[in-house]
């Protein structure tokens, strides 16, 4: 049997609570609120566009791991979560049978009344301003129906793997638009375009470099930019490239490659071909 789902969404609305592991501390009673066991993973390539794709994953996920499931209230504050990179909990409010609740020995998938159970996926968008202590409780009470129910706060852990663009094949849609002699140099959730020198081995050993510490990485080539000499920087004219005279993409186009002006500002970022050596470290 299956659950019947009702999706109450307002599509001006395509925003979720997203809290990122990666950037923000979880407070104590954030901590409070129970982790569910496995998380949803997507390649980045493979992640839902948009909000209105992401709420039924919740809820289908709360379904599995919880029964006796009446209602998923997916919290708003105003963060985003489309193809962003990295571990990320979306917040829920999960009210429930309380029966199937108090149940200490409840096992994944077990003890639901899929002929009685209707769930709701509603987005909060009364405030951005949620106080994360007022989601820690156990708020008990009686449905429509006239059954014990208990409201709970639940973390889904949202997880997006990095997809490397410079590796991508010909003809990929997210393939990197970096033009030749440019370097492709692959960053978490996107990439950069860095103009090859003297110094450099090759754009495979300079990934690995930048897989190890992307921050200092980078810091290493915008330090070094003035030693570089003309035929290692992009061209100086504004006309013919964008970044003009700088050694790469990094700091100068948006951070996401994939936006309309990261990877247009990528693709017009052009390195010069030094005649005396005529040659590419692509």
């Amino acid at each position: 049997m299956m659950l019947r789902l009702i999706t109450q969404l307002s599509f001006s609305l395509f925003l979720l609570a997203l809290i990122s592991t990666n950037h923000v501390v979880e407070s104590s009673s954030q901590a409070k609120c129970e982790r569910l066991k496995t998380s949803l993973t997507y390649s980045q390539e493979n992640a839902p566009q948009d909000i209105s794709s992401v709420l039924p994953l919740i809820v289908e996920r709360v379904n599995r791991e919880l029964s006796g499931v009446v209602d998923v209230e997916v919290l708003f504050t105003g963060s985003e979560i489309h193809r962003r990179v990295g571990k990320h909990t979306v917040q829920c409010l999960v009210t429930r049978l309380l029966s199937t609740a108090t149940d200490s020995s409840e096992k994944e998938g077990s003890g639901k009344d899929d002929a009685e159970t209707t769930v709701n996926a509603t987005v909060n968008a009364t405030t951005d301003a949620i106080v994360i202590s007022e989601l820690d409780y156990q708020e008990k009470g009686m449905d429509e129906h006239g059954r014990a129910v208990v409201t709970q706060c639940f973390l889904v852990p949202f997880t997006i793997i990095d997809v490397d663009e410079c590796n991508l094949s010909i003809g990929h849609s997210m393939r990197h638009a970096c033009a030749e002699p440019a370097m492709c140099i692959n960053t978490q959730g996107s990439y950069e375009c860095l103009c090859p020198s003297s110094s450099d081995d090759n754009s495979s050993d300079l990934n690995k470099e930048a897989a190890k510490d992307e921050i200092k990485f980078w810091e290493m080539i915008i330090k070094g930019e003035g030693q570089r000499t003309p035929w290692e920087r992009s061209v100086a004219s504004s006309s013919e490239s964008t970044c003009p005279g700088k050694a790469s993409t990094n700091s100068c186009c948006d951070t996401d490659a994939h936006s309309t002006e990261g990877s247009t500002c990528r693709s017009k970022f052009k390195c010069p071909v030094d005649p005396c050596t005529n040659s590419s470290l692509n």
